[in-house]
């Protein structure tokens, strides 16, 4: 679940994303949980990221 800075919150289902060759190594639930907010987007340490864009595009409203 994300929280926009409008006050919306969004859930983002990141499930069709990790057959991609970019990010299936995602699919490591430790790696997962390392998330963390850079420049408004969601990223990891390996410099993988989502753009904000992308996550307010395809969230779905709650």
């Amino acid at each position: 679940m994300l929280t926009f800075s409008t006050g919306e919150c969004k859930i983002f289902d990141m499930k069709p994303h990790l057959d991609s060759d970019i990010t299936k190594h995602l699919k490591n639930p430790a790696l997962f949980g390392r998330a963390f907010i850079r420049c408004g987007g969601v990223a990891w340490d390996d410099d993988t990221d989502i753009a904000p864009e992308g996550l307010y595009k395809d969230g779905i409203l709650v």
